[in-house]
């Protein structure tokens, strides 16, 4: 997300803009966060795996990047108006797939059964299949 403020003060030149890139204007439903993790290091994972003991067995398969779309453009709560194109033009810019903006990934229960994801549970990427 610091990634994306970071370029999107540099396309527009304005920092209320980049501020306004909030991770909830994405709605993620699971959000991935570490030491060394770098900018987009998502577009490469093939899944996760759980590698804490109480959770163990949880996979996940990354199935697609995320199509996004101009939903993510910030809006003026009071009006209901759009504040501007960004970070949508930053992304359309700079991350564009199959005609689409690219931003997140998808993924999916690889493992059977039921399973649970709780704050702050380690998962260990792997890039090379699951």
């Amino acid at each position: 997300m610091e990634a994306l403020r970071r370029e999107v003060e540099l396309t527009s030149g304005r920092s209320d803009l980049a501020a306004s890139v909030t991770m909830t204007a994405f709605r993620p439903n699971v959000v991935f966060d570490g030491d060394g993790l770098a900018a987009y290091a998502e577009d490469n994972w093939a899944c996760m795996r759980s590698v804490d003991a109480e959770y163990g067995g949880t996979v996940l398969r990354m199935v697609g990047q995320c199509g996004r779309c101009s939903q993510i453009c910030p809006m003026d709560t009071a009006t209901g108006k759009r504040l501007g194109p960004e970070p949508l033009l930053t992304l359309s810019r700079r991350r564009m797939r199959a005609g689409r903006p690219r931003f997140g990934i998808l993924l999916e229960l690889a493992s059977g059964g039921e399973h649970t994801l709780q704050i702050g549970q380690t998962m260990q990427v792997e890039v090379i299949g699951c």
